[in-house]
């Protein structure tokens, strides 16, 4: 539906995903078992690891099962829509962008807090936008909008249960 769910923002654009991911609140609260049941997860790029809450795809080095490639694609096919909702957003909020890292005054710390806010506004702005079905086809580049973020190493630890989830997913996906 493209709704905006979660926002975390404060780190700049060249912070490795998985990084910013690690110092957010929905990261402690996964881990501790606080918002997500055993059937629930996030679907990741291959940026983030593997856990029991957040599922990337197969790493694709020449020896990918059928079933993997399968389930990549299926994957790849539904993180499409979270693109297609930043996409939205930033044809919503064409400043999200191109927003400005100078301040007349000077003062860093009150510009980054007034970033932070403008782009959490964006964002519920966008959801207001999309629950009253207002119509974006006009507003919106077909451009790539940035670099694709599944191009970046993993930088956290896999872990067990996330590897036996996305497995048996894969038999789900291949049924």
């Amino acid at each position: 539906m493209l709704m905006i769910n979660d926002v975390f923002v404060g780190y700049p654009g060249s912070a490795h995903d998985a990084r910013v991911l690690r110092n957010s609140p929905i990261y402690e609260k996964a881990e501790d078992h606080r918002i997500f049941e055993d059937d629930d997860h996030l679907l990741g790029d291959s940026a983030y690891p593997v856990k029991n809450w957040l599922i990337p795809p197969f790493k694709d080095n020449g020896q990918l099962t059928p079933h993997q490639r399968n389930f990549n694609y299926n994957l790849s096919s539904d993180r499409q829509v979270v693109e297609r909702t930043i996409g939205h957003l930033k044809g919503r909020f064409r400043k999200l962008r191109d927003i400005p890292f100078t301040d007349q005054c000077g003062d860093r710390s009150r510009l980054m807090q007034h970033i932070c806010v403008f782009i959490i506004s964006a964002c519920v702005l966008h959801n207001m936008c999309v629950l009253a079905h207002d119509d974006l086809d006009q507003y919106i580049d077909l451009e790539v909008l940035g670099d694709e973020p599944g191009h970046q190493p993993n930088v956290l630890i896999n872990a067990a249960a996330g590897y036996q989830k996305r497995n048996r997913l894969v038999a789900i996906v291949n049924r």
